[in-house]
């Protein structure tokens, strides 16, 4: 069995496609939570509404995601769960085939599935190998990728592992669901399912921008200080959060910020420090109108070198 925990904040207009995808799953074993984080659109007026006796409705006032799906995780029954955010959808095996890994496989403490991006239907993440299996390298997947992995939209994890690594941070605006993922994939073994099985729609979410607060810096520090980062994962927890870094830089420009940007290139290797900014210098004296693209030239750049020496590592 599995617990379903779904944060809810004022998605009233998708609340009710995302239930009806969750009632029309294959696998039909399951709780459904609906942590109702204090929505003022009668989102959760709609799930009351709902008569399924699996369906459980918990309100509190507004905390944010993490703190809603911490509360989801703690009322939990089931030593499985899923999540699924209030605006997206699942495909109808989805459950059925993470459950399935999960009982082939009791050793891993998450495992996620491929998803398409909508509007623009494109599935997000590439095939690295055939078939659903255990990934030897959660990190080095994630390079391959851009960065991306787990979504919190299509992943089923141990209950026991989230409460281990203490759950989703709480007071964070952006990147937590990262930290999560990260601190899942250093307490234990990871599962893949290459076919598409959700879909994440884009309504101005952050699962497929890598967006980080460079907190996650800070928690890879402190994990690797305590020894709770795996040998053989350090190398790619590093160029993984280097990557992170990367996109929070190309961000802050894009947005003209540029406050914290020497204390985030501090953390940057002196190499990519240089060639960053050599590169923004050259095409920002010689073009000041330019800089923009030069900006974007060089994140992509940093993102191609990291992807290249990590997929041919892989």
């Amino acid at each position: 069995m599995v617990s379903v925990v779904i944060p809810l904040y004022n998605k009233a207009p998708y609340i009710r496609r995302a239930l009806g995808s969750v009632l029309l799953q294959t696998f039909q074993d399951f709780e459904c939570i609906v942590v109702d984080d204090g929505s003022t659109d009668g989102g959760g007026d709609i799930v009351a509404g709902m008569k399924d006796p699996r369906i459980r409705l918990l309100r509190q006032t507004n905390g944010g995601v993490s703190r809603a799906r911490n509360r989801g995780i703690a009322a939990a029954n089931y030593p499985l769960v899923a999540f699924l955010d209030a605006d997206d959808e699942w495909l109808p095996d989805f459950l059925g085939a993470n459950m399935e890994i999960h009982r082939q496989h009791p050793e891993i403490v998450a495992c996620f599935a491929n998803y398409r991006r909508e509007p623009q239907g494109a599935i997000v993440l590439r095939e690295v190998g055939p078939g659903p299996r255990i990934l030897k390298d959660y990190f080095a997947f994630c390079l391959c990728n851009l960065g991306l992995g787990m979504c919190a939209s299509a992943l089923v994890a141990s209950r026991h592992a989230l409460r281990h690594i203490g759950g989703f941070p709480e007071g964070r605006v952006m990147g937590e669901d990262l930290d999560t993922w990260a601190r899942l994939a250093w307490s234990g073994r990871i599962g893949f399912i290459p076919d598409e099985l959700a879909i994440y729609y884009d309504t101005g979410g952050a699962c497929l921008q890598h967006a980080t607060d460079g907190s996650i810096v800070s928690t890879y520090a402190s994990w690797r200080r305590a020894g709770r980062v795996p040998a053989g994962l350090v190398r790619s927890s590093a160029a993984y959060v280097r990557l992170g870094l990367l996109f929070e830089i190309y961000d802050r420009m894009q947005r003209r910020d540029t406050n914290n940007i020497p204390t985030l290139l501090s953390e940057l290797p002196w190499s990519a420090r240089a060639s960053l900014m050599g590169l923004f210098a050259y095409f920002g004296a010689a073009f000041p109108w330019c800089s923009r693209y030069a900006t974007f030239a060089g994140w992509r750049l940093g993102c191609l070198m990291l992807r290249l020496r990590w997929c041919w590592r892989a």
